[in-house]
């Protein structure tokens, strides 16, 4: 998270922290600066991954236990095992990029 806050400022771009920062966020831009919002990942539950990029999803799927297979390029656009589930360790979950 850090990593973050010092490159909106390298930028001088303000950053607006109004939540608790988690290992996980969301950005928002306004024009005065960024906004950070927290992206819980839930325990023992499936994440919400669509809309994330290939690489934050991957890392957020095999570090709760499940193994990833990716289609497409892009952004997440889809999810095999639904947001919520309980997680099967070492299951396979498909994920669709687009």
């Amino acid at each position: 998270m850090g990593d973050l806050v010092t490159v909106f400022e390298e930028l001088n771009y303000p950053v607006y922290e109004r939540h608790p920062i988690n290992d996980w966020v969301s950005t928002l831009a306004s024009d005065t600066g960024v906004v950070f919002r927290p992206k819980p990942i839930p325990v023992g539950l499936v994440p919400a991954v669509i809309g994330m990029g290939a690489k934050d999803a991957v890392a957020v799927l095999e570090n709760i236990g499940l193994k990833v297979h990716l289609q497409g390029v892009g952004r997440v656009v889809s999810q095999s095992q639904q947001a919520g589930s309980a997680v099967r360790k070492g299951s396979t979950i498909f994920i669709r990029l687009g």
